[in-house]
């Protein structure tokens, strides 16, 4: 089971590894945009070889992010969610909100 504490996702310690990766593939912290091409290539490979390859042909501020994170797991797909979902929040404010 997944939960909201905080704006950070909370596995349950009963989760299996792969349910936890099921959980985390298609999160925010795991997404990034990429150029068909540059996605065909990397697509499915292993963080080792694709990082380099987004590092360097990204032209995108979002993938800069990838320069520095030389590993790639649970916790750096967690934390990178969270500071993306922070930055989201600035950027378009809940329309109830005064500033």
């Amino acid at each position: 089971m997944k939960t909201m504490a905080n704006n950070k996702v909370i596995l349950s310690n009963n989760e299996t590894a792969m349910e936890r990766q099921g959980l985390l593939l298609h999160s925010l912290g795991n997404l990034t945009l990429l150029a068909q091409e540059l996605d065909w290539s990397v697509s499915n490979g292993p963080y080792d070889k694709k990082r380099p390859e987004i590092a360097s042909q990204s032209a995108l501020r979002l993938n800069t992010y990838f320069r520095e994170a030389p590993t790639w797991d649970e916790n750096v797909i967690r934390n990178r969610g969270c500071a993306l979902f922070d930055q989201a929040k600035k950027i378009w404010q809940h329309p109830g909100k005064k500033e």
